[in-house]
């Protein structure tokens, strides 16, 4: 999962100054806390504190760029002279 520390902060209802500083480990986060951060990520708290999530936390430069790069694929996808279903059987 790719989210930007504000996007997640804001979901969260919290500031991003503040999970810097859990993700730092200046800070250790209330439960409460952790329950607003597993439903803004969309998983169960208990999920969140297994250690069995992957996050990144990135800015919007980087969310952007990795938006661009992801376009060449998504053109490959849809482009209009790739064959689709299966070549007629000519006997």
């Amino acid at each position: 999962m790719r989210i930007t520390q504000e996007a997640l902060a804001h979901d969260a209802g919290t500031s991003s100054s503040y999970l810097s500083a859990i993700e730092n480990g200046r800070s250790s986060p209330t439960l409460k806390a952790m329950e607003r951060l597993a439903k803004a990520l969309g998983v169960n708290a208990v999920y969140l504190l297994s250690g069995r999530i992957s996050i990144s936390i990135v800015s919007d430069d980087e969310l952007e760029i990795g938006a661009i790069l992801a376009r060449p694929a998504v053109t490959l996808r849809r482009h209009p002279h790739k064959p689709t279903g299966r070549p007629s059987k000519t006997k």
